[in-house]
């Protein structure tokens, strides 16, 4: 698994969500899962902090939904 691979499969979402998502050209996904181009090391940081903090909020969000959750029922 290559660095673009490994940074999408933290988030699970597909080639094209991912383009979507982060404004890349889903030829340039391509490109990079296959080898055929590699991004340089700043993208693939930047990527891998953004996607980070992506999942950090996502995570957050579900926790607090649950918290509500949980005490609704208490209620």
């Amino acid at each position: 698994m290559n660095d673009s691979e490994r940074i999408r499969s933290m988030l699970g979402v597909s080639r094209s969500e991912f383009s979507k998502r982060y404004d890349i050209p889903i030829r340039t996904l391509e490109d990079w899962d296959s080898g055929r181009t590699n991004p340089p090391k700043y993208v693939i940081s930047l990527l891998d902090r953004v996607v980070r903090e992506d999942k950090l909020n996502e995570l957050f969000a579900a926790k607090n939904k649950l918290q509500k959750e949980i005490e609704d029922i208490k209620k």
